[in-house]
Parts: structure tokens; C-alpha cells; sequence
């Protein structure tokens, strides 16, 4: 599973950052619009600044100001990609976007029980809050009901907005709070790799190729990153790594000059 690290700043001094869309906005914001999920993950981990950074838009056919988690719960994500966002910005789920929280915006297009669960469990005062046009949670799922085909899941959702109960993951029954244990981060780990395994890149070759095999660079963030990227599942299968170098040196001197550096990998 991902673990996003990112400096922490005292509430009170955090900067708000925002990038203007017609320049080309965040890499992370066009991965969630195309729902690239995978490319989400990878983002996050590699700039996590971007996680809480807005992206707006000011033209006259579409106008919005937007937080990463208010962007992905309108577009159908795996709960996983929700939870990496909440866990690495916890502020974005009491944050309001054009008038509305993620959970308002989740419930206004149709996101899945397990995205609506992961919400309210992060801000469990959201199910009480208006949006700007004083609409309750309650008063927003009434007017998108058939965004939900199940009747059972539409049921569910009900439940988890009155505060009573949340779906067991694999029937979508409802089950008391209290009798529900907390998530194990493996099953969330597994539902993501499904989803990535069930994608056409993953069974796809992929050849990469080191230029500087020998260098520094290379020793201390090419092949680590490589690691990283193998023990998550989000390489291919068929994948060959060629290296580069002027350095005269054979493959096993190569191999023994780079394992300190992979040893300290915390894979």
C-alpha cells in the first residue's frame, strides 16, 4: 500500500497554493480528470505539495476552484485513491469548493457507497452541513437517487447519512457502526491492485532504459525508485531495465556497487 509522507506546518500558517488551469494547472488534477488512477497514486507520492494545491478555472464555459479530493469524488474512484487523499491532506474533507464539501459533491454525482462511507467517516459532521444553496446531504441524495442502480446500496447510503449504519464491503448490507473494525490497510491494498491488475498497461511490456547506469544519480534515485515502483505492483510484468555507462565495470561489480543503496529502501 502507498504511504504518503509530507512535511507538516502549523494550521495556522499553511499556505494556500492554486494554479490557474488555462496554464496548464497540476499534473495530478489532469490525472484525476482523465481517471488515471494509477498516475494518482504515483503523483501523490512524488509531489505530494500538489495534493492540497487548487486549481482553478475562470473562462465563461466553466468556472470552478477545486481541491484534489473534490476533483476525484465527482469522477467514480476507487476508494483507495479517496482514502490516500484524505490521509495525506485530512483538512480537504471540511474544506468547501464552489459551495460544497467533498461529500456534498460525492453524493451530487453518484460515487459509490464506499466513497460515501470513507467521507462521512472523516468528517462525520459533513452529513449536517448545507451546501451554499442550502441543501442538506439528505436533500442532495434525494435528488440524485437514480445515480444508484441497487436498491440496496440506495438504502445503504440512506443509513450512513442518518448516522446509524455502514455497508458491510462485500454484500452491501448494513451493518451497526459499532460492531464494524476499523479497515485493514491490506484489503485496501488488494481492492487497488485488482483495479490496477484489471488495466491494459499491466500486462503491456515495458523497456526502460538507464542512461548514466553507473552514476550517482542513478544509485541514489533511479534504481530506488524502480524499487519502489516493483514492490507496489506498478511495473509491468514483462519489464526489462537496460543500463548505460562509459564506466568499465562488469554486471557484478555494477550489482555490488548499487545494493547499499537498495538495501536502505524501505520496500
Amino acid at each position: 500500500m502507498f504511504h504518503f509522507r509530507r512535511k507538516e506546518r502549523d494550521a495556522g500558517k499553511r499556505q494556500v497554493r492554486q494554479v490557474d488551469y488555462a496554464k496548464g494547472g497540476t499534473l495530478l488534477h489532469t490525472a484525476i480528470e482523465q481517471r488515471q488512477w494509477k498516475s494518482v497514486l504515483s503523483r501523490m507520492q512524488h509531489s505530494p505539495h500538489e495534493i492540497s494545491t487548487f486549481v482553478y478555472r475562470t473562462d465563461t464555459s466553466c468556472k470552478y476552484r477545486l481541491l484534489p479530493l473534490h476533483s476525484a469524488v465527482m469522477r467514480n474512484p476507487p476508494t483507495l485513491v479517496v482514502s490516500a487523499l484524505i490521509s495525506a491532506y485530512p483538512e480537504a474533507v471540511s474544506v468547501k469548493c464552489d459551495g460544497n464539501l467533498p461529500l456534498h459533491f460525492a453524493l451530487k454525482h453518484g460515487a459509490s457507497l464506499d466513497v460515501i462511507q470513507t467521507l462521512t467517516l472523516a468528517h462525520p459532521k459533513a452529513v449536517e452541513m448545507s451546501d451554499d444553496d442550502g441543501n442538506t446531504c439528505l436533500d442532495i441524495f434525494s435528488s440524485n437517487k437514480s445515480k444508484w442502480n441497487k436498491d440496496t446500496e440506495k438504502d445503504s447510503i440512506l443509513n450512513v447519512l442518518n448516522g446509524s449504519v455502514i455497508l458491510d464491503d462485500e454484500a452491501l448490507q448494513v451493518t451497526p457502526v459499532k460492531d464494524v473494525p476499523a479497515k485493514k490497510s491490506a484489503a485496501e491494498s488488494h481492492d487497488m491492485k485488482t483495479t490496477i491488475n484489471e488495466e491494459g498497461w499491466k500486462k503491456a511490456g515495458l523497456t526502460i532504459v538507464v542512461v548514466g547506469a553507473s552514476g550517482d544519480l542513478a544509485k541514489k534515485k533511479t534504481y530506488p525508485s524502480l524499487l519502489y515502483l516493483f514492490d507496489d505492483s506498478l511495473l509491468p510484468n514483462d519489464t526489462i531495465i537496460w543500463g548505460y555507462a562509459r564506466s568499465n565495470m562488469s554486471h557484478d561489480d555494477l550489482r555490488n556497487k548499487l545494493r547499499p543503496f537498495l538495501e536502505k529502501t524501505s520496500c
